[in-house]
């Protein structure tokens, strides 16, 4: 239940054979790897996941590091030092130690792989790890990379396992971007692939469950009836049926997840019910133990107390095998529900400071972990720009030596030239020495002035870069610890001056951001900069019933740091006040942002038509009694801005500066 058709496939094709080689293979591992040579054991050990030999390792352990020590004091050999990075990166992810993962992979990228399948294996895992450290930048990046070697290389199985946009910004919690990116994938296909009932039910079944995950049932019910029908009809004439039965299954399962999303819990309970037939059926005893959950609090919510028990009583015994942290919570939340619904309410108390310190444990866990893959980016950017001047610096040292190496011969064939011609032109020679050495001194001092120059111009930008790079995640950093904080506060109006603060300082590091990622330092693009601005206060709100439109009529003008700043958190502070008061006695709003320019005057109007500005605003603009306002007229008066007001069917704000 709740799976996409990537990981249907994805079960149905390893659920089997992963158990076999877990519990039979191993022996059979230790057996190979005992009798093949020095290179076939490395070969070996290197060709399988650690998590698959993980109980005989520490029986070969000893062996692998005498060979490697052999290898990395005798040899030169890349093609050895690449399959004991494989082993180590695999070991390394096995322990969550992503921060040696990740180094160990690049390393084995950057020196050691010796053709593209080497460096699909190494950017698949940097993928991989990226997304557990939740940091979609490079994870983007190790997926395009990945995408562009595996289509060059053309070999099936590595085209198989590229992950699309969707998924990544699925793997994210990125809803709206995945269901965008979705179905875009679907329309770039469908011209090739339009009789292909797995792609067109697999494309509804994937958009039913970003719309289940957005808590939006009746959208995902609209498209698993279309997949439904769609399979339906496969089982009429198919010979796979197995498959399709458990397709379907998937669906049915998804479906109970959506009306129950929406109430109906009557309507669940069977399609619950073929879910966890068809789970169990396949192995899946996560799926089993979600269905097994969901179908007990569907009873509970139907007042069925006897069956409600007899399906908690299943969930319980799955959860006690299981190791996944959130299923184990899943089950303590439906025990202490089932507990209190039977009146033992001293008992479902109990279990809810149980679920509650177990879940703030975790959460605790988590956000440390957060903070924690911050640090590791800033480690790895480091350890990157390290690694470029190392290689700048040896480059300058080769080429340093290839002059002087030029010079010497220079100099050896003019003294043999000045040797023959001494007696002749014995008084013109010595002055044409002379000359030649002064001019060479004088060529070599302008050429060590414009190395100085050029490598201080370098130097300087890579650390203005560096310094901007700092300050965005020092300001996330921050970010961070009030996201924590707010957490742990239960005053409302705490939480609202902490969102607030928080996005204030989202606005400030999305400047630096640009400056960075643009390769301008001091610059960045207005209409670029309010798109961005705008859609990350509109992200952070997450209000369905509010929409933001954005007009740009002005060409492309560029803003220095020192604008930038108070005007993004000017233009801020005016969204955020529209989305937290315009629309308090409406269902529904409207917000829209205009670029335009006029003469030397750019000028920035932001209208709602949500409820209007108090009666007295000119009052509070003026005496400053609002910290809302009195933060919009220093922030204006900080950039010389002009600052205008409308207060009809809604409010509109117009701000005017120079360009």
């Amino acid at each position: 239940m709740r799976r996409t058709i990537n990981n249907l496939v994805i079960l149905l094709l390893f659920t089997t054979k992963s158990h076999v080689f877990s519990q039979i293979n191993q022996q059979q591992f230790l057996k190979e790897f005992n009798s093949a040579n020095f290179k076939e054991k490395v070969r070996l050990t290197s060709s399988v996941n650690y998590a698959q030999i993980k109980d005989v390792y520490p029986l070969i352990e000893d062996t692998l590091n005498k060979i490697k020590l052999k290898v990395y004091n005798n040899t030169s050999s890349s093609e050895a030092k690449f399959l004991f990075e494989k082993i180590e990166s695999s070991k390394a992810v096995y322990f969550n130690q992503f921060t040696k993962a990740v180094f160990v992979l690049e390393n084995a990228l950057n020196n050691h792989a010796q053709n593209i399948y080497d460096s699909l294996y190494c950017l698949n895992g940097l993928k991989n790890i990226y997304i557990k450290l939740s940091n979609l930048n490079k994870a983007v990046e190790a997926n395009e990379l990945y995408d562009k070697l595996a289509k060059r290389s053309g070999d099936q199985k590595y085209l198989s396992e590229r992950m699309k946009k969707s998924s990544m910004c699925n793997a994210f919690g990125l809803m709206n971007q995945a269901i965008l990116e979705r179905r875009k994938e679907f329309n770039e296909e469908f011209a090739t692939r339009r009789h292909d009932t797995d792609f067109i039910a697999g494309y509804h079944n994937d958009l039913a469950v970003y719309y289940n995950k957005q808590k939006n049932p009746d959208s995902s019910l609209f498209h698993l009836n279309i997949a439904e029908r769609y399979l339906t009809a496969k089982l009429k004439y198919t010979k796979n049926l197995e498959y399709y039965q458990f397709f379907k299954g998937l669906i049915q399962g998804n479906k109970a997840l959506a009306y129950t999303n929406n109430g109906d819990y009557k309507n669940a309970i069977p399609l619950l019910k073929i879910d966890i037939y068809y789970s169990l059926k396949h192995n899946n005893t996560e799926s089993a133990l979600n269905s097994y959950v969901l179908i007990s609090e569907c009873f509970i919510k139907l007042k069925d107390f006897r069956n409600a028990v007899l399906y908690a009583d299943s969930a319980k015994m799955y959860a006690q095998k299981s190791d996944q942290i959130r299923q184990k919570l899943n089950y303590i939340l439906l025990d202490a529900d089932l507990l209190y619904a039977l009146g033992k309410h001293d008992k479902a108390a109990n279990r809810f400071r149980e679920y509650i310190m177990y879940k703030d444990s975790v959460n605790n866990h988590d956000k440390e972990v957060q903070l924690i893959n911050q640090q590791v980016a800033l480690d790895i950017q480091k350890k990157d720009i390290e690694l470029a001047e190392k290689n700048d610096f040896i480059q300058s040292a080769k080429v340093g030596e290839a002059k002087q190496k030029t010079f010497r011969a220079y100099l050896m064939a003019g003294i043999v030239i000045l040797i023959l011609l001494i007696g002749i032109l014995f008084y013109n020679n010595n002055l044409s020495k002379k000359r030649e050495y002064e001019l060479s001194v004088r060529n070599d001092q302008i050429q060590n002035q414009t190395k100085l120059i050029e490598n201080s111009l370098k130097e300087k930008e890579i650390l203005l870069k560096e310094v901007h790079h700092r300050v965005k995640n020092n300001l996330q950093i921050i970010s961070s610890i009030i996201n924590i904080q707010n957490d742990k506060t239960k005053d409302t109006k705490t939480k609202e001056i902490l969102d607030e603060l928080k996005l204030r300082i989202s606005s400030i590091a999305l400047t630096h951001q640009m400056l960075y990622q643009k390769g301008s330092m001091s610059e960045v693009l207005l209409n670029e900069y309010i798109n961005n601005l705008v859609n990350q206060i509109n992200t952070s709100f997450d209000n369905q019933t509010v929409k933001i439109e954005t007009a740009y009529v002005s060409p492309d003008i560029k803003l220095n740091i020192d604008l930038a700043i108070p005007l993004g958190l000017l233009v801020n502070e005016i969204i955020t006040n529209a989305f937290k008061h315009a629309f308090k006695e409406k269902e529904s709003g409207l917000i829209k942002v205009k670029v335009s320019i006029e003469g030397n005057n750019i000028k920035i109007n932001v209208k709602d038509n949500g409820v209007g500005l108090p009666a007295n605003y000119k009052d509070l603009l003026e005496e400053k009694q609002s910290l809302g306002f009195e933060l919009i007229a220093i922030l204006a008066e900080q950039i010389n801005a002009h600052l205008s007001f409308k207060n009809n069917t809604g409010t509109e704000i117009e701000i005017s500066f120079k360009a």
